[in-house]
């Protein structure tokens, strides 16, 4: 929780949810280095930098989710039947997420909400 104020939902679920149930996807891991790695040169940027490699290499060690030929197959397969188009990354990992029987934990379910067989936990509501 890097926030000043961090939402109350968010700061709840990851108090209540066991360490060993908390998994990341290799796509997230990527979201968060491009979204630091775009920062301005200063303390926030080195802050949060220590911040993801600190949770990365110790805390998630073991719970980052690869993307391999079966996570592929079900996303094309799933993407070919999509009435609109769905962000790339968001798409991968719910084809991730099927593939492994996990459910996609965000506060952004609308680019989720319409994918079948997807179970989502929205923080926002919860």
């Amino acid at each position: 929780m890097t926030k000043k104020q961090p939402d109350n939902s968010i700061v709840k679920w990851f108090e209540d949810t066991a360490d060993t149930d908390m998994f990341i996807s290799v796509i997230s891991v990527g979201e968060l280095v491009s979204g630091i790695a775009k920062l301005p040169e200063g303390t926030k940027k080195m802050k949060l930098s220590t911040w993801l490699k600190d949770l990365l290499h110790e805390d998630f060690y073991d719970h980052i989710v690869d993307i391999g030929m079966n996570v592929m197959e079900v996303w094309g397969e799933m993407t070919a039947k999509f009435v609109r188009t769905l962000p790339l990354l968001d798409t991968l990992i719910a084809a991730t997420a099927l593939v492994n029987n996990m459910i996609v934990v965000t506060g952004n379910i609308r680019d989720f909400k319409d994918i079948p067989g997807l179970k989502l936990f929205n923080l926002r509501e919860n």
